[in-house]
């Protein structure tokens, strides 16, 4: 029996997560979380766990049995003494019902015990810890980790993160938009997990934008970030953003302007007005648009600090000798253009 059409091999989402599936294997589980939106939360949850569970340490069990098979194997290649020389201590015959007992059949048995052993050793003793689900919706959400690191949640977004974090590693995934000021700490990377690739840092501030609209996007307000995806890595500095796909990084300037939707503050220099539409309806959280393609080219240099929606919207109309029209909760402006 075929599997059901909004399930994916459990092999197939491991390679995905591993960051070694190929290219066609990609796009598959691309196409399948496009088909079947609700598997986006499910996998997220499962790229936390696999990401922890990477960095937990069970009592060294692999090596335990990868030591147990390297001398199982060993005594493989040393020279085995015929058999039929071999007599019984007691009966004197001539060996008949002397049993051959094929050494890399014991040598799996042996390697399998020993793997179940360390493998139940290591769920009862390392179960997968309580997570810590946080979702916003028409709000946005300020609220502090247990590390002291503070995160500032925007509308329609997904936080998820171990009620307690192991020793090594602190890890959170996110799916839609967040500033983070993580508090430093030189043992303990901090790391956020999206679908489009990774984001790793000791103790900075930065925003993540990993919403489904498009690539996500780090931009780095201070210290030092490293962004990656399952081809590439990049280090990132004060002053510098990027753009993080499955199998490109794309370098850009940061844009502080993104960040209104916490600062409250926009700083546009010559800024195209498109660019500015884009920020206001990001930060404002409104449905602002242009009524010609036209007028997106016109520039705009201002600087608005924690400015209500409809004072700042005149400003900009005013600015650029355009129209404002409000029509519902949609924003429009309208005009001639720019030269």
């Amino acid at each position: 029996m075929s599997a059901p059409l909004n399930t994916l091999s459990d092999e197939l989402l491991a390679r995905y997560l591993a960051h070694s599936a190929t290219k066609e294997e990609i796009e598959t589980v691309e196409k399948w979380l496009s088909q079947f939106p609700e598997k986006r939360k499910e996998l997220s949850e499962y790229r936390l766990i696999w990401e922890l569970s990477g960095k937990l340490k069970p009592s060294s069990a692999t090596d335990k049995v990868d030591r147990a098979w390297e001398r199982v194997r060993q005594k493989m290649q040393q020279p085995t003494p015929d058999i039929d020389k071999i007599r019984p201590l007691h009966g004197g015959g001539s060996g008949q019902g002397v049993k051959r007992y094929p050494l890399l059949a014991l040598a799996m048995t042996v390697a399998a015990a020993l793997a179940l052993m360390f493998g139940l050793y290591y769920y009862r003793f390392e179960p997968v810890p309580e997570m810590v689900s946080v979702v916003t919706q028409e709000q946005t959400q300020e609220l502090v980790l247990p590390d002291g690191t503070s995160i500032f949640l925007n509308h329609h977004s997904h936080l998820e993160y171990p009620a307690q974090w192991k020793d090594d590693i602190r890890t959170v995934s996110l799916e839609g938009e967040a500033f983070f000021d993580v508090h430093r700490d030189e043992k303990r990377p901090f790391v956020i997990s999206t679908l489009e690739g990774e984001v790793r840092v000791l103790g900075t501030s930065f925003n993540v934008n990993a919403s489904k609209e498009g690539p996500m996007r780090v931009d780095v307000v201070s210290g030092k970030v490293e962004v990656s995806n399952a081809v590439a890595k990049k280090l990132l500095v004060k002053g510098q953003g990027a753009e993080v796909q499955r199998d490109t990084i794309l370098s850009l300037m940061a844009n502080t302007n993104l960040l209104g939707y916490k600062t409250q503050i926009y700083d546009f220099k010559a800024t195209h007005l498109a660019d500015v539409v884009e920020s206001i309806r990001n930060g404002y959280h409104v449905d602002l648009r242009l009524a010609k393609s036209n007028i997106s080219n016109c520039r705009l240099t201002i600087r608005f600090e924690k400015e209500p929606l409809d004072a700042t919207l005149a400003v900009i109309a005013e600015t650029l000798q355009l129209e404002l029209r409000k029509d519902g909760d949609t924003y429009w402006l309208e005009g001639a253009g720019c030269r």
